[in-house]
Parts: C-alpha cells; structure tokens; sequence
C-alpha cells in the first residue's frame, strides 16, 4: 500500500491543569477559546486532513502533496501567539513523515444525532506523529514557541526568525537516529 507523506502539528498547553485548579470557569473558557480558534485555523481542506483538539492538546494533520509549509507553519505561529496572548503557555512541534492507516479504522460512530458521538478512531500512527510524542516526553523543547524539524524547513527558514537549535540525539525518550535537530521559529520582526 502506497502511504501518503505528511505534516503533524502538535500543540500541548503546559500546566493547564494548574489554571484549572485556580480558576475552573476562566480556565475552561480559555481552553475552549483556544481550541476554536486552533480548529479555524489548522482544519484541513483536504483528504486525510484533520484537526483534533482533545483535553490540552491540539493534532493537525495534513497531506505534504496539498498543502504549502508556509501556510502552515504561519497559522501554527498564529495559534501558538494566540494561546500566549491568551494566557496559556502552549507547547508545539511541527514534524513530517508517512501516515501508516487503514482505511477501515477510518470511523466515528453517533447515536441518534450526529452531535452523541461514541466512538471515533482517526489514524495517527506514523513516524511523524511519534516524533511529535517524543519531542514533547523530552520537555527539552520550551513551551511558547513553534518548534519545527530542521530539515523541514531549510528552504523557507530565511521567512521567520529562528532561535534554539535543540539536538535530541541521544535523549532517552528519543529513539531515532535522524531528524533529530529543531529549530524554534516567529514570525519576523
């Protein structure tokens, strides 16, 4: 089966639990602010394209092949100052790989209304999406900034202002042996 090669976009909002534990009504409604405007701003229009906002997490997911790394990286810095603006310290890294999928695990299954969902599976399984779980276990990475995989963006790196190169080789949580360096990005000044 040919896999399509894509990009992962994974924001974790750093200590959200503890806003909640402060101020549950302002926290809650921050979060769900948040992810509305994560949602608007990452939804794929595209095949196997998604956007998924869980507890205090965000995954997007889009096809390499139909979509520009620039738009992507500037709504990811978009959603990122968005939360910071907001008083959230959101955690991100942006990584590319192949989506690993059958299409039958494909589903998402209602009750009556379509708004009773009961279960949903919606493939996230590839190198990309590890990585992206790896990078944060590491916590090496600092929150309010978007981190991109070097190599992802040597041609387009001279549109943003960069900061950290960070090196994962060798972490314990880390595992590969490649695509091991990020670099953190801004929009530029």
């Amino acid at each position: 089966m040919n896999y399509p090669e894509t990009f992962i976009v994974y924001i974790d909002l750093i200590d959200w639990a503890k806003l909640f534990l402060a101020s549950q009504e302002d926290a809650i409604n921050r979060l769900a602010q948040f992810q509305r405007f994560a949602r608007a701003q990452l939804e794929g229009d595209n095949y196997l394209s998604f956007v998924v906002t869980f507890a205090d997490n965000v995954w997007a997911r889009c096809l390499k092949s139909r979509a520009s790394l620039k738009d992507l990286l500037d709504k990811t810095i978009e959603v990122v100052e968005y939360g910071k603006n907001n008083g959230l310290k959101p955690w991100c890294v942006v990584t590319s790989g192949w989506l690993y999928f059958d299409i039958l695990d494909q589903s998402i299954t209602t009750g009556a209304s379509v708004t009773d969902i009961r279960s949903q599976h919606i493939s996230g399984i590839g190198d990309a999406q590890v990585r992206a779980s790896c990078a944060a276990k590491t916590r090496r990475l600092i929150e309010n900034v978007v981190w991109v995989e070097r190599q992802l963006c040597a041609d387009i790196i001279g549109t943003y202002d960069t900061g950290s190169v960070v090196n994962l080789a060798g972490e314990e949580k880390w595992p590969f042996t490649d695509r091991t360096e990020f670099i953190s990005i801004a929009k530029k000044t």
